[in-house]
């Protein structure tokens, strides 16, 4: 995702202040009477059908239990960004590997690069730009998964031109981290800065010094964005009910695909 700098800024999206908790609760087994709950272990022997509501709730808290935990809002900040057009989401791929594997995703295009070589031979590379994501992941027993993730955003940049060949501007990353199976890491800080200066005025008039100033106007634009990256590893189990509901969705878009060809006489 790509965040206008002042949106950050606005909203606040902070991990020091941003952090709604504590919050801490206790739970434990208690005796039941005509106002209060019961449990059909402790049932009151004097209660008499009609007296009130009772829900039979089962418990098994002995001893007491409690809790203490912090809850965040950072997803419901992301998504109120996004509606007032102040973050977009670049892309969103759902990559699968091996444990030591490597998976990759790229979504833009490519460039053909003139070269000569050594003996005066013209070739040409295609360099790719755009959203490039590579990972390569390691998990245990235990669902710990060791990852590297390498991402890069590239674009050309026509201000920048060796012999008609253009620049490009780049922003990487490159990260190693251990999570657990379904956290969520993010990769900030990829910050990028647009600056526009555009001036109108009248031919002659526009040029004079001083007076000039009343025949000429100048539009300075300048915008900044922060690209931020989601990355939530899954350990996926081949024979998980997730996985074959995966197999099912990519069955039906198979043969969905293959009807719509059929009735388009494409196919037999």
């Amino acid at each position: 995702m790509e965040f206008k700098k002042n949106a950050l800024e606005n909203i606040g999206i902070d991990w020091t202040t941003n952090i709604a908790g504590p919050a801490a609760a206790l739970t434990f087994d208690a005796f039941s009477n005509r106002q209060f709950r019961f449990t059909p272990q402790t049932q009151d022997p004097t209660f008499t059908p009609g007296q009130g509501a009772v829900t039979p709730l089962a418990t098994a808290n002995q001893p007491a239990r409690a809790y203490l935990g912090i809850a965040t809002t950072i997803t419901s900040r992301i998504n109120l960004a996004i509606s007032n057009g102040d973050a977009w989401t670049l892309a969103s791929p759902e990559l699968s590997t091996r444990s030591g594997g490597e998976a990759k995703f790229l979504a833009g295009g490519q460039v053909p690069l003139p070269t000569v070589s050594a003996l005066g031979q013209s070739n040409v590379t295609f360099k790719d730009f755009g959203i490039r994501l590579l990972i390569k992941p390691v998990a245990d027993e235990q669902d710990n998964i060791m990852a590297v993730v390498q991402t890069e955003l590239s674009a050309i940049d026509p201000t920048v031109t060796v012999q008609g060949i253009p620049g490009f501007t780049t922003r990487v990353t490159d990260s190693e981290v251990n999570l657990k199976s379904g956290q969520t890491m993010v990769l900030s800080g990829l910050l990028s800065q647009n600056v526009s200066n555009q001036i109108n005025k009248f031919p002659f008039l526009g040029d004079l010094p001083i007076l000039g100033a009343l025949f000429r106007s100048t539009n300075f634009t300048s915008g900044r964005t922060d690209l931020v990256i989601f990355v939530t590893p899954t350990v996926t189990d081949p024979s998980s009910a997730q996985n074959r509901q995966r197999l099912d969705k990519a069955k039906d878009l198979r043969d969905r695909f293959e009807n719509f060809l059929g009735n388009k006489g494409i196919v037999d």
